[in-house]
């Protein structure tokens, strides 16, 4: 069978944990730096919005970042996203689609991908650091952006090199998190002409899936909320 060839006018990047799927278990152990104890249980969207104290407190990321075969059962798909996932690959081929999670192992991604969503062969990227001197969420916001910047980057050599290619690039980002949103749609500002970065916020009762636009009142507050009262919702 001849394998189809997509013209580069689209990339789609999906957030994994709380866009693509939920988890029902708190992988990310709070432990004290005085006795080692487990002060607290994070799910991954808990972990976003948790502040550690440095004095006292410290992550233990050994359970989240195992690539031992996960917990099917404590899984739950991210239907209507699944759908658009789906959509994107027939619709531009795997090539032109990513998943770029703030988890620092790719393996479990990748073994929820082939066994749950039947898609192998996806472009994964997992950027998450654990470092403790910058904050994780503004770290993993900064790096999601770094690694789209990338990928545009990537395709506008490509699409330089064929004269009769001049079309406008357009990267759909899904991301539940604004701390993301607010960074990825950042690389809007330039106003190039060779690219635009459309940013899709997740809502966490996946009841709908709405453009993100800035806002200028976006308080840190909103953003830990993780609120819409910082966005503007456009219909679509």
């Amino acid at each position: 069978m001849e394998e189809k060839i997509y013209k580069i006018d689209c990339v789609y990047v999906f957030d994994f944990d709380d866009t693509l799927i939920k988890s029902k278990t708190s992988f990310i152990k709070v432990r004290s730096k005085a006795d080692d104890s487990i002060l607290l249980k994070l799910t991954p969207k808990q972990y976003t919005y948790y502040t550690v104290s440095s004095e006292t407190e410290y992550l233990d990321f050994k359970d989240f970042d195992q690539d031992q075969i996960p917990d099917f059962d404590s899984l739950e798909l991210n239907k209507p996203m699944v759908h658009i996932f789906n959509q994107a690959i027939e619709a531009v081929g795997k090539q032109n689609v990513h998943i770029c999670s703030a988890r620092v192992n790719p393996e479990p991604i990748r073994m929820v991908l082939n066994t749950l969503l039947k898609q192998e062969g996806v472009n994964i990227a997992a950027i998450g650091k654990h470092d403790l001197t910058m904050n994780p969420t503004q770290g993993n916001a900064i790096r999601k952006k770094d690694y789209i910047k990338q990928i545009i980057d990537g395709v506008i050599l490509v699409k330089k090199k064929k004269s009769d290619d001049l079309s406008k690039l357009i990267v759909y980002f899904y991301d539940d998190n604004l701390y993301n949103l607010e960074e990825v749609y950042s690389l809007n500002n330039n106003q190039s002409s060779y690219y635009k970065v459309v940013c899709m916020k997740v809502d966490d009762a996946n009841i709908y899936i709405q453009p993100y636009v800035k806002s200028s009142s976006c308080s840190s507050e909103d953003k830990k909320n993780n609120g819409t009262s910082t966005i503007y919702m456009q219909g679509s």
